[in-house]
């Protein structure tokens, strides 16, 4: 499978992610945002990140990164 990586890079409030989701709809492309970037995605980064979870099943942290992505 042969793909390409476009990555629209800008400062905060600039329109990156307008420009982005355009771009996506006009080439019908997938569209992600950096792990983290919603507000479930910060809270499940959290999760990830806290040591306390530092025993948390690879399947368990995989899944959580891919609902990140949802």
């Amino acid at each position: 499978m042969t793909g390409r990586l476009i990555v629209f890079e800008g400062a905060d409030a600039s329109g990156k992610s307008t420009q982005a989701r355009r771009l996506a709809s006009r080439l019908s492309a997938e569209l992600t945002f950096q792990f983290g970037a919603t507000e479930i995605g910060s809270a499940i980064r959290s999760i990830l990140l806290d040591p306390t979870h530092a025993a948390l099943d690879d399947r368990a942290e995989a899944l959580l990164v891919i609902a990140d992505k949802a």
